[in-house]
Order: C-alpha cells, then structure tokens, then sequence
C-alpha cells in the first residue's frame, strides 16, 4: 500500500503532444496500481501539470478523498475502481481539469466526483458508471463549462447536483437515485438532452 500521498505527484518539467494525446518523457502516470488505506489516494497537484491516472484495481478505503486534481493541474483519469473513500472518490477544484472516463466509481461517503469551486471548467465525465455514493452520483459547484456524457448514474442520493454551473448532460442513464435524478440551484443553465 502507499503510504499518506506517496502518489502525490508535484510540478515536474514536461512536453505534451497533443494531436494524439501522448504524454512524453517528463509526465507523470500512476498505473496499474492498488492504492488503499492512505489519507489521500492520489493528489495531482500544481500548474501545468497532466498525469494519467489508469488501470488502478483499487483506489478504495482512502479516510479522504480517493484522487484529487486542484492548483491549474489536469488529469486523465481512466480504467480505474473507485470506492469506498471516506470523502469524495474523484475530486475537481481550485482552476483544474479532468477528462474521466470509463471509471467504476462507487460507495464513497460525499459525492462520487465532485467538480468545482474557483476557476473549475473544463471536465468532461464520459462513458462511467457512478453508483451507490451516500451523497451525489455528480457533485457540480460553479464549475463552467464542463460534459456530462453517456455515464450510467443509479442508486445515490441525487444522479447530478449542480449549483451556479453551466454543464452540457447528454445521453446519460439515470435511475434509481433516492431523491432526484437531476438537481439544478442557484443561476445553473444547464443543457440536458
């Protein structure tokens, strides 16, 4: 197991390719891993950084927040088991982005993903199946723009929470939550189709 933050990946020199989403020398990636037990699973954190964060069996038990992105990083978050953390399983915030795709997010304590806070945008959720969170499926806070897509949503409290957020949700699977499917507050114009 890792131990508090081992995984904790800091501003690192880099190069990234964009046209075909390659991370070159210099990146960090945290792969095919188990990762229990700690404060924080992952934390990806500071400018400019982009981590992949993939094919991890486990990232579960965790008494915060199983991965977090916060201070201008981005991450791929991909092919993970997401579960049981005493906070939120993915979390969002302070100007970071994530693409996450293709998760099995479950049973953590707070919101499945939260996205939000200062300066959030720029997430895009696509192609994941988040269920049995004791609080929300997604958790959005004044976070603009950002994509909600083809994700299967069951058995939370609330499928999507949003409040003063501008997401685009389209062709999701919602059902079963306890509450509400959607929620929508404050000054949120959200686009549903």
């Amino acid at each position: 197991m890792i131990s508090s933050c081992d995984s904790h990946v800091k501003e690192l020199p880099y190069k990234y390719k964009e046209d075909n989403d390659e991370f070159l020398p210099g990146f960090g990636s945290i792969k095919c891993n188990i990762i229990n037990e700690n404060n924080t699973g992952v934390c990806v954190i500071g400018k400019r950084l982009k981590t992949r964060i993939e094919d991890n069996m486990h990232l579960a038990f965790n008494k915060g927040v199983g991965i977090r992105v916060a201070q201008e990083a981005e991450a791929k978050i991909k092919n993970n088991q997401i579960y049981r953390n005493e906070l939120q399983g993915i979390l969002i915030s302070e100007y970071a982005h994530a693409f996450i795709e293709n998760n099995k997010i479950f049973r953590n304590t707070k919101a499945n993903i939260a996205l939000g806070g200062l300066g959030s945008m720029n997430s895009t959720v696509i192609n994941n199946y988040i269920f049995a969170s004791e609080g929300e499926g997604v958790f959005m806070n004044k976070s603009e723009p950002c994509w909600i897509m083809d994700n299967t949503i069951f058995e939370n409290v609330d499928g999507i929470a949003m409040i003063d957020s501008n997401p685009i949700i389209n062709n999701n699977f919602i059902f079963k939550n306890k509450r509400a499917g959607l929620v929508s507050t404050g000054n949120s114009r959200s686009k549903i189709s």
